[in-house]
């Protein structure tokens, strides 16, 4: 793959950005993996003033390749979805872990200098793992992900991630990162929100789920963990429904 040309057919969007309104998680279990983010994009324009015009919609912030053997989410500026792209239609998964660390590295840098950041999350589908990519300006790192990670903008809530994840089941991770992308958009929801898309993977098969922004099933999961943490630390729960952790 040439190093400075980008392949036709490949936008790359450079007028019209997107703002870092992402929430983004990834979790390595026992028996697979668990990746979510929130569905709220919002695209900034300028007016002839100079003033900044924003147009939020709901969008799914990743991308697959045709045969789904990789899956990239992606938060940041607009050069974030276009190195996404790039990878899936570009990158060849059967590669041993440092040729495709480094051929994701060379992907990213085939692009301009990007003064607004990206981050983007890379599921190898058949062997199970993940790579996070990030990027500032020029300067492109890549890392596995062999725990959890989030990724998007600073929340409260990050903590649960640190705190609570742990090596086990994907559907009881599954947990975990809803309760974590419900509490991002509750603290962030100028940033965060529309809902959600979780993919779980296992056994190199992907089942997708999405939820609608305020979603009972959500909603009613956060409000039992909500519960069992007062009980624990009060010896009483509270009035039921709220679904927030203050």
């Amino acid at each position: 793959m040439p190093s400075s040309v980008v392949p036709r057919g490949v936008s790359v969007d450079l007028g019209e950005e997107e703002l870092e309104m992402t929430f983004q998680i990834a979790l390595v279990g026992s028996d697979g993996l668990v990746v979510g983010s929130d569905r709220k994009m919002v695209y900034r324009t300028q007016e002839r003033n100079g003033a900044p015009y924003s147009q939020p919609s709901a969008s799914d912030k990743f991308t697959q390749s045709a045969d789904a053997s990789i899956v990239c989410f992606f938060a940041g500026g607009s050069q974030a979805k276009s190195i996404a792209d790039l990878i899936v239609t570009e990158c060849k998964p059967d590669q041993h872990l440092a040729a495709w660390h480094n051929d994701l590295r060379k992907t990213a840098e085939m692009l301009p200098p990007d003064t607004y950041g990206a981050e983007i999350i890379v599921i190898r589908a058949q062997r199970g793992d993940i790579a996070l990519i990030k990027k500032t300006g020029q300067n492109v790192s890549v890392s596995p992900v062999d725990g959890a990670r989030c990724t998007g903008v600073i929340v409260k809530c990050r903590f649960f991630v640190e705190e609570f994840w742990e090596k086990t089941h994907v559907e009881r991770l599954r947990q975990l990162a809803l309760i974590a992308l419900q509490n991002a958009a509750f603290e962030r929801s100028e940033s965060v929100g529309f809902g959600f898309n979780l993919m779980l993977l296992k056994d190199g098969n992907a089942r997708w789920e999405e939820y609608s922004e305020n979603d009972g099933r959500v909603l009613a999961i956060c409000d039992q963990f909500r519960q069992q943490v007062r009980q624990s630390i009060f010896g009483f729960a509270e009035e039921s429904g709220k679904a927030r952790i203050p």
